[in-house]
């Protein structure tokens, strides 16, 4: 995992042509560059792995919670 970061940053490095902007790279900033590097999605695996489950996975459990709460109605009709 820890060189498939270090070959991450050297690829954003290459993307973005400046070093500085690389604190500021998002997780769609990172699928980017996974989905537009040549041969990245297969030496990066692990790292599109998370990303995916980052973007797909939703930040709040609101939906759970509402779900929860119409079942509490259909209870007690």
């Amino acid at each position: 995992m820890e060189a498939q970061l270090i070959l991450l940053h050297s690829a954003v490095v290459k993307q973005l042509q400046n070093e500085s902007d690389v604190e500021q790279v998002t997780v769609l900033g990172v699928a980017d560059v996974l989905k537009n590097t040549a041969g990245a999605q297969q030496l990066l695996d692990q790292i599109r792995r998370l990303t995916k489950l980052l973007l797909v996975v939703p930040a709040t459990s609101a939906a759970a919670e509402r779900s929860f709460s119409a079942l509490r109605r259909v209870k007690t009709i």
